[in-house]
C-alpha cells in the first residue's frame, strides 16, 4: 500500500461507484490498511456492518417512524472518507434529501435489490467474502434498529408500527424486493437466549472477523466462536 494513498482528506466516492469491482477493490484495500486488517475478507465485514447501518437505518427510520420514503438509491449516496483521520470513520451521504410518502415494497426494493445487495455481491467478487456473512451483518443492523432503537420511548401506537414493519422485513417480503432467490433475512431471525450473565442475545450464525482487525481484539459477545 503507497502511504500517499492514506493522506486524502475528505475523499468522496459514490455508492454507485462501489459496485465496480475495481473500484470496489481499491477502497477496500484503503480499509484494510486504516483498520489493520490480515486481509480484504476481514475488510469486507467490518466494511458491510458498518455501510448496512448507514443504509438501513436512514431508510428504515424514515419508513417507519416518519412514513417517509428516502431516496437511497446508488446513484444519490456518496460515502466520504477522511483518510487522515486516526481511525476509520466515513460518513454516509445523500445527494438529495426530498422524501416521498411511504411505499413499504417500493422501500424494501430500493434497499437492497437496488443498493445494498448488488453491493455486497461485488463485494464477494472483490474480496472472497461469503455473501451468507455479509447477510448476517446486515440483519443484525436491522433486528438492532427494530428491537432497541425505535423501540426505546417509543408509544403504543408506534411501538405496533415497529413490530408490523420488522415482521413484515422477516417474514413477509418476498426474496425479489432483495434481488435474491430468498428473503435472506429470515434465516438469521433465531430465537433469543440467555448466555452467563443472564443477558438475553442472539447468537450469530457467522463471525464477523472483528477480533482479527486493530491489533487482535476478542469476539464480541454473540459471536458463534464465543
Amino acid at each position: 500500500m503507497n502511504p500517499s494513498l492514506l493522506q486524502k482528506q475528505n475523499e468522496r466516492v459514490s455508492a454507485r461507484e462501489l459496485v465496480n469491482k475495481q473500484e470496489c477493490e481499491a477502497y477496500m484495500e484503503k480499509v484494510k490498511e486504516k483498520i489493520e486488517a490480515p486481509s480484504l475478507l476481514v475488510t469486507a465485514s467490518q466494511f458491510s456492518k458498518r455501510y448496512a447501518r448507514f443504509v438501513t437505518d436512514a431508510a428504515f427510520t424514515a419508513m417507519t417512524v416518519d412514513n417517509k420514503g428516502l431516496d437511497v438509491s446508488l446513484d444519490n449516496s456518496i460515502l466520504q472518507t477522511d483518510w487522515t483521520a486516526e481511525k476509520w470513520t466515513p460518513s454516509f451521504q445523500f445527494l438529495e434529501d426530498a422524501a416521498n410518502e411511504a411505499d413499504r415494497d417500493a422501500i424494501i426494493r430500493q434497499v437492497f435489490a437496488g443498493h445494498l445487495t448488488p453491493l455486497w455481491h461485488t463485494l464477494a467478487l472483490a474480496t472472497d467474502v461469503a455473501v451468507p456473512l455479509l447477510w448476517e451483518n446486515t440483519a443484525v443492523r436491522i433486528f438492532s434498529l427494530y428491537e432497541k432503537k425505535l423501540s426505546k420511548n417509543a408509544s403504543a401506537k408506534e411501538q405496533q408500527q415497529i413490530e408490523d414493519d420488522l415482521h413484515y422485513l422477516v417474514y413477509e417480503a418476498p426474496g425479489e424486493l432483495f434481488g435474491e432467490r430468498i428473503n435472506p433475512l429470515r434465516p438469521f431471525y433465531t430465537p433469543k437466549t440467555e448466555n452467563a450473565a443472564g443477558k438475553s442475545i442472539r447468537v450469530r450464525q457467522t463471525c464477523c472477523f472483528v477480533y482479527e482487525t486493530g491489533g487482535g481484539r476478542s469476539c464480541c459477545s454473540v459471536c458463534p466462536k464465543a
